[in-house]
């Protein structure tokens, strides 16, 4: 069942989360501690165990009977929040392939921790070598370099890209058929090229950044993001950092799509609550008890630009999506 709601829901009250540090990349002249988006992060962060106020955090409504719902973000022009993009089972599958197949030094992605001195136990109580961060599979991004170059790459898993297509068209049919979605920008095909996966611990953040390193054409084809496990409050912004942020519950199951304008908008995550994973996941994979995953999709190239190893052009050290996520 769908249902486009383009309301987003009441203030909700959260349990305490702590989390008493930030790590992340940040680019010179980004550490401004008086912009709109830096103040509103503070006042998400957790510190000495003391919960923020959490009044103003907003849970966009979800359609009854447990369907998908799309939530239009006012003021953010191609930002969507959905409620229960996956199921409980679909959850539960691509948790599993997170936790036991992507960082698997036999499947050939990129790591924070090369291949060679990744410590790996499989299995449903899968755990990693404790300082794993990331995996990108598909395009490999240079975290250094801020480019992506098409000769360095592992294949994007298959199951992955067809779940991540599917619910592409799902919301995009449910944004197009509702009264409000006669402006939206959502193309009929979104080629995704890239899947970038963070692991965060209880204490995780990921401060204010925007993905900008991807080919110029296709900035403002859409990059969805799908949270597993713990929920978290995410920031939706704008072009700059001295644009207010809209903060929102991402919960388990989750994702937000940005597209459009919004492409390229400010965004991150202050803060992870703890006892807030739906509990048949947390049975299935009990390491998603105290941690949460999330799993970006974006298209890096144009076709024609991939087919003749185009390399993505450097761009101005803006702060690092993946790189925020503290270990596992």
């Amino acid at each position: 069942k769908l249902q486009f709601l383009y309301l987003i829901g009441r203030p909700l009250p959260l349990p305490h989360a702590e989390v008493d540090a930030v790590h992340a990349m940040t680019g010179a002249g980004e550490e401004r501690g008086d912009t709109a988006f830096r103040t509103v992060e503070r006042r998400y962060k957790l510190r000495e165990g003391k919960a923020p106020d959490l009044a103003g955090v907003l849970r966009p409504a979800r359609a009854a009977g447990g369907g998908m719902a799309v939530t239009a973000l006012p003021g953010h022009p191609g930002a969507y929040h959905i409620s229960r993009l996956l199921s409980g089972a679909e959850q539960e599958g691509l948790a599993t392939e997170a936790l036991c197949a992507y960082p698997d030094p036999a499947a050939g992605h990129d790591s924070n921790v090369p291949a060679e001195k990744r410590t790996w136990r499989g299995a449903n109580g899968a755990r990693h070598d404790k300082a794993l961060r990331w995996v990108t599979m598909g395009y490999w991004y240079d975290w250094t370099e801020k480019t992506y170059d098409p000769a360095a790459q592992s294949p994007l898993p298959a199951a992955l890209l067809r779940l991540a297509q599917a619910k592409y068209q799902a919301v995009r049919a449910a944004v197009l058929g509702s009264e409000g979605g006669g402006g939206a920008v959502l193309p009929e095909e979104v080629a995704f090229q890239t899947a970038i996966v963070n692991y965060y611990n209880h204490k995780s953040t990921l401060m204010g950044h925007t993905d900008t390193y991807e080919h110029p054409a296709v900035l403002e084809h859409p990059l969805l993001t799908i949270s597993l496990g713990r929920s978290a409050v995410f920031l939706v912004g704008g072009p700059t950092k001295d644009t207010p942020p809209t903060p929102l519950l991402i919960a388990s199951g989750d994702a937000v799509l940005l597209s459009g304008p919004s492409r390229v908008a400010y965004h991150g995550v202050p803060c992870v609550l703890p006892d807030t994973c739906p509990p048949p996941l947390a049975a299935a994979h009990p390491l998603l008890g105290q941690h949460r995953i999330n799993i970006s999709l974006r298209q890096v190239f144009p076709a024609a630009a991939a087919a003749e190893g185009e390399p993505a052009a450097k761009r101005a050290k803006r702060g690092d999506c993946g790189a925020a996520a503290e270990n596992l």
